[in-house]
């Protein structure tokens, strides 16, 4: 299997593989799960639903963020930067 040049997301390696189908893989060592994804995009948003928000986020501390006009926490846009909040 050929590996691309891979990139980081939250400290996981997405590797690039230059093979038809699912191109993008990652694999989070601690815990074993692992993911495959067709486009950089989709394997970074795997990537944080598994992690979710992020403790050591300077925004939210790891809590989302407050949307007083829903009444609601929605994805803070630090911790999930592919959410577009």
């Amino acid at each position: 299997m050929d590996f691309l040049a891979p990139s980081i997301h939250r400290g996981i390696t997405i590797h690039e593989h230059d093979v038809p189908g699912a191109r993008f893989s990652w694999t989070h060592e601690e815990t074993g799960s692992a993911g495959i994804a067709r486009t950089a995009e989709e394997a970074i948003r795997q990537i944080s639903g598994f992690l979710g928000p992020d403790p050591a986020c300077r925004l939210c501390q790891g809590h989302g963020t407050e949307d007083w006009a829903l009444l609601a926490y929605a994805s803070c846009a630090n911790c999930f930067p592919e959410d577009g909040a």
